[in-house]
């Protein structure tokens, strides 16, 4: 599924040289902009997404190399959401 994740930065130039980080390694960009809270000190936004699966291994594997990078770039890495899918029953 496809998969979006938030990132908030102190500066464009931080979340600029993230985004090329995540696009290097198959992240899309989907929006870009603005923290809307008054007063965060973190106001520049980033949404990714990438297709991935949502088990709790590999998301768990994804957010923790995102918390990681979001560390590196002096940012703070804010979560993720996928659309909720039903699997059609066996038969």
């Amino acid at each position: 599924r496809k998969i979006e994740h938030w990132l908030y930065f102190g500066d464009e130039a931080a979340r600029a040289a993230c985004r090329e980080t995540l696009m290097a390694i198959d992240f899309a960009v989907e929006d870009e902009g603005l923290n809307e809270d008054e007063g965060t000190d973190m106001p520049y936004a980033l949404v990714v997404s990438r297709v991935d699966t949502v088990d709790s291994h590999t998301i768990n594997g994804i957010t923790l190399e995102l918390q990681r990078l979001a560390g590196e770039y002096c940012a703070r890495y804010d979560g993720w959401e996928c659309p909720v899918t039903r699997e059609a029953p066996v038969q």
